[in-house]
């Protein structure tokens, strides 16, 4: 299975705002892009188990095909409350480290080989 970090061109996360982090992932392959994008592997729940937070902190996950990018975004929180940028309890002020877990997250080997599903297999030949 490869991580998310060995298919993306650039993980980035930064504040959104003061309470919100986002990070940026870039797919440069179209394959693995399409195959993230339609496995459902990159999800709310999925992230929120990823970095420990509650689900209904995860805003969203946004996919922008045009660019071939994924945008996660989701409240800060520390130590089971909902905090701002420079709180006490703040250990990324400027919210730059806060993509680590996402580029760790396992995608399964299917979602890349197939990623639209058995009407898009193609044979040895390139056809259908």
């Amino acid at each position: 299975m490869p991580l998310l970090r060995e298919l993306a061109s650039a993980l980035r996360s930064k504040n959104a705002d003061p309470f919100i982090t986002t990070c940026d992932v870039f797919i440069p392959e179209a394959n693995a892009y399409a195959g993230i994008k339609n496995s459902g592997v990159l999800t709310p729940q999925r992230v929120a188990a990823l970095y420990g937070i509650p689900e209904e902190a995860v805003l969203g996950v946004y996919y922008i095909d045009a660019i071939q990018a994924i945008k996660v975004s989701f409240l800060k929180v520390a130590n089971g409350k909902y905090i701002a940028s420079g709180d006490l309890d703040d250990l990324d002020v400027l919210g730059a480290q806060q993509h680590a877990p996402l580029a760790e997250m396992d995608i399964p080997d299917g979602a890349i080989r197939n990623p639209g599903g058995p009407s898009a297999r193609r044979d040895s030949h390139g056809g259908k």
